[in-house]
């Protein structure tokens, strides 16, 4: 069995509309180890939790967030492209996410825009959730203002392998980032893995959604495993 800890990529997102408090619920009731969210800033300097700068993808509206207000977001649709029993979906605030989460699912929080750091964690110090959350992204700047904000919050950079592994570890390390997240391919071997280790960082693997990734990926023994089928992954490694 896998000592990986397993999280769910924008809640239960395989089966749910992904970043509404929908997805965030079901995810709860599966009991993995971590779920994890993205956050973008509202025209009206909201953090609201969307993947895309845009809505077009994931609701009945169109636009980029930063142009939009809390009120606009309010108006749309976030659950009909899933599913029509999913009507009515709304975007969820940050604020919204971690009153639902709060003692029940430790949470990631993928920062997608330069500027939202400090807001991001005035929220997450307001709910008292320090312990409970972590930081992620892809930008430098969020992570490096984390750290400057509330050094104790983890934070992990988050990348696309590209075969440099001593090069992302010590890009990660520059950064002074508790972990990395790689996106999954077949390349990433246990040795990659233990030696992440040995440069004191923590590995989580991104996104491990195929069939024939849910049976092998486990076996890498990485930190963290993160799924939009967090109930397959679980069954996997027996959980």
């Amino acid at each position: 069995m896998t000592t990986s800890f397993i999280i769910a990529h924008r809640g239960f997102s395989g089966s749910y509309p992904e970043n509404t408090l929908k997805s965030f619920a079901e995810a709860i009731k599966l009991k993995p180890d971590a779920t994890e969210c993205d956050v973008h800033r509202t025209s009206d300097g909201k953090i609201v939790v969307m993947h895309d700068e845009s809505v077009d993808r994931t609701t009945n509206g169109k636009g980029l967030i930063a142009n939009l207000t809390l009120a606009q977001l309010r108006k749309l649709d976030a659950g009909s492209w899933k599913s029509p029993k999913f009507k009515g979906e709304k975007v969820p605030t940050l604020e919204e996410l971690l009153d639902l989460v709060k003692g029940k699912l430790p949470l990631l929080i993928e920062i997608k825009d330069y500027g939202i750091t400090q807001e991001t964690v005035a929220i997450v110090r307001k709910f008292k959730m320090e312990d409970q959350v972590k930081i992620i992204s892809f930008l430098e700047e969020p992570l490096l203002a984390s750290k400057e904000l509330a050094p104790l919050i983890p934070t992990n950079f988050i990348c696309e392998y590209h075969g440099k592994v001593v090069e992302l570890a010590n890009k990660t390390l520059q950064l002074k980032c508790n972990g990395i997240c790689f996106d999954y391919t077949d390349k990433i071997t246990p040795e990659m893995v233990q030696y992440l280790r040995h440069r004191g960082l923590f590995l989580n693997l991104w996104l491990i959604n195929k069939p024939k990734d849910i049976k092998k990926a486990p076996t890498l023994n990485a930190d963290t495993l993160t799924s939009d089928y967090p109930d397959q992954l679980l069954k996997a490694v027996g959980r």
